[in-house]
This record gives structure tokens, C-alpha cells and sequence, in this order.
């Protein structure tokens, strides 16, 4: 018996910014399914998020996107956990925790891909 499964047939585009439905990105992070495409809108979001999901692609708007200043469960301030993930055209920065170990991306699941992402130190302003 052949089974086939399709993800992306129920995809859909999650979008993350001022006036739309998810205001924060670990907003949509908490919703997203496998396949989704988060598209986060020009700004700076004081934010982390874990992305659970599988087969999903995070994308913003290159540098006027900013990710910045929290971070998830005392690791980073995307830990992704889901597997096929790919993060497009963002900025994190200033991954801030109280020991100086805070990370931009923690990778737990399996083939993340990073194109076009800026990751400033803790430093920069």
C-alpha cells in the first residue's frame, strides 16, 4: 500500500507586524504547521519564539526586519526544534541573558538553512 502525504496542500502564510493577525513572531510560532510561511513585516520586535513545526520558512524583509532583545527558553531567540526549517531576510540581535550566553538561532531539529541573515552582536546597537 502506497501512502502519500501532503504538507504543503494546507499550507498557509502567516503573517507577523503592526495591523496584522499575529503581532509578535512567537505568536504565529505558537500556531504554525507544517508547511506554513511566516512572512514578518518591516520593524523591530522585542521577541523570541520556538519554531515546533516542520517544512516551515520564516521570512521577513531583510535588515528593517529586526528580531531583538528576548530570548526562549534560556537558549536563543528562535530555538527551532522542527525539522526542514528555512529562515530568510531577518536580523537578530542582542540575544541578552543574565549568564552572557544567549544565542541568535538554536538549531534542535534536523536541516535549518539561514540565506540572508544578519546576526549582530549583543554589542551593537
Amino acid at each position: 500500500m502506497v501512502r502519500a502525504v501532503c504538507t504543503p496542500c494546507f499550507a498557509a502564510e502567516l503573517v507577523v507586524g503592526p495591523g496584522a493577525a499575529f503581532r509578535q513572531p512567537s505568536a504565529a510560532a505558537a500556531v504554525a504547521r507544517p508547511g506554513d510561511t511566516i512572512r514578518i513585516l518591516p520593524g523591530t520586535y522585542y521577541d523570541c519564539a520556538v519554531w515546533k513545526a516542520d517544512d516551515l520558512t520564516i521570512e521577513g524583509s531583510g535588515e528593517a526586519t529586526r528580531i531583538t532583545d528576548r530570548i526562549c527558553q534560556d537558549k536563543a531567540i528562535f530555538v527551532v526544534t522542527g525539522r526542514n526549517v528555512r529562515i530568510r531576510n531577518l536580523a537578530l540581535a542582542r540575544a541578552r541573558h543574565l549568564d552572557g550566553h544567549g544565542a541568535a538561532i538554536r538549531a534542535e531539529g534536523r536541516n535549518l538553512s539561514l540565506d540572508g541573515v544578519l546576526i549582530c552582536p549583543s554589542s551593537d546597537n
